[in-house]
């Protein structure tokens, strides 16, 4: 496992040792508390797998002190810059009330980057509870500081910032009846006009004022910049229709159709699943964004069906799940995979077999591209990535015997 130099594998290794309560052999403590220096994430599981005699030994190599047997408060208040990011990551994303509290005890002593740092980690399970600590944030001296606060709270629907937008588009978008077929009928359309007035304090929030797109007005480019930091659950309320028919309009309108691209970022921005569902059945273009807002089953489900449009983009994504692909979805990315071989390389599969199925061995042949030099580069590849898999089905397999 070591040899292989892959840190999916390995963090397979330590979890399956962890799971069972095992400690590993004294001989192998230094190479893995080495390891946990340069692979970060892994800190935690090499600590428990490397047990007391483990904590014994780090204590001769300060760059290993992360296998001290340390509570969280002390990490807290004297560890290292990453072990507090690391404190401050895991309690927000338990108990973002408790992370809060302990960021606000040492808030007047950090410096700035350490502050955006921890704003930064503050957006895991973001709440209607934060608002307060936020807006105290536009005294801060660094404008970054600031800057970043503004970005939170425009995370959070029942901000004064959220709030201050859907005024000004309550009183931009709407849907006025207008006469169809020779006047003998009427239809539903949607309207964009600002208002004459504004108020200007909208744009020291981050809204610009001109537009930097040639195929925006200015005042469409605020529109689409108001559009993408409000909640699409806003316009089921300001249009009084359903979200089908939202997204149908929006696609039916000259200028609803540039703003489909900031919806989009709205659902992002808000984590709107349901609002990702629906759009993904009823626009007209497909967006990557949207997938990680899905059950995994439907972007695996939405990655098979574009992904011949898509392939790069799709595989890029899908380096993102957490879980172990599919076959139909392993087998799309090898294929496209054996006919780009000089772009995803051994390296690519050192680091990413934890995503691939055992099952895909069955199917490796079927990828076989038909071009002579590349079906030959295949060959090799498969052989790699079985002797990864049986690595993998090894691991489990001695854990369990």
């Amino acid at each position: 496992m070591q040899s292989e130099e892959s840190t999916p594998l390995l963090q397979l290794w330590l979890q399956q040792c962890n799971a069972k309560q095992q400690i590993v052999q004294p001989e192998l403590l230094p190479v893995l508390l080495a390891t946990g220096v340069q692979e970060k994430k892994l800190q935690t599981l090499i600590t428990s797998c490397c047990g007391k005699r483990g904590e014994w030994l780090s204590r001769f190599n300060e760059a290993w002190n992360f296998s001290q047997n340390q509570t969280t408060e002390q990490l807290w208040q004297t560890g290292t810059p990453e072990q507090r990011k690391t404190v401050l990551r895991e309690i927000r994303t338990t108990n973002p009330d408790e992370a809060r509290t302990l960021l606000q005890q040492t808030w007047p002593q950090e410096d700035a980057n350490t502050k955006i740092a921890f704003l930064e980690i503050f957006a895991i399970n973001i709440n209607q509870a934060d608002i307060l600590f936020l807006e105290s944030l536009s005294i801060e001296k660094s404008k970054k500081v600031k800057d970043e606060a503004i970005s939170l709270l425009k995370k959070i629907p029942s901000s004064s910032i959220v709030q201050q937008y859907q005024q000004v588009l309550q009183q931009s978008v709407e849907l006025k009846k207008e006469k169809a077929l020779l006047g003998l009928s009427s239809k539903l359309s949607l309207q964009f006009h600002l208002p004459a007035t504004i108020d200007e304090t909208i744009f020291k929030t981050g809204i610009d004022k001109l537009s930097n797109n040639k195929a925006f007005t200015d005042d469409e480019f605020i529109l689409y910049q108001l559009i993408q930091a409000v909640p699409p659950s806003f316009w089921e309320k300001q249009l009084a229709v359903t979200p089908e028919n939202i997204i149908s309009h929006f696609q039916k309108d000259a200028v609803g159709k540039k703003m489909i691209p900031a919806l989009v970022l709205a659902i992002c921005q808000f984590n709107d699943n349901n609002w990702a569902f629906l759009f993904m059945q009823y626009s007209e273009i497909f967006y990557l964004e949207i997938l990680p807002l899905l059950p995994l089953q439907q972007q695996e489900y939405y990655s098979n069906k574009y992904f011949e449009q898509h392939p790069d983009s799709i595989i890029n994504y899908a380096l993102q799940i957490k879980k172990e692909w599919s076959v139909e979805l392993a087998k799309n990315i090898l294929k496209h995979i054996a006919k780009n071989p000089y772009q995803y390389n051994r390296s690519f599969f050192n680091q990413q077999i934890h995503l691939l199925p055992a099952a895909i061995v069955a199917e490796l042949e079927k990828c076989t591209p038909p071009e002579e030099h590349q079906r030959t580069m295949w060959s090799n590849t498969s052989d790699y990535i079985i002797k990864l898999i049986t690595l993998k089905i090894q691991t489990v397999k001695a854990f369990n015997e």
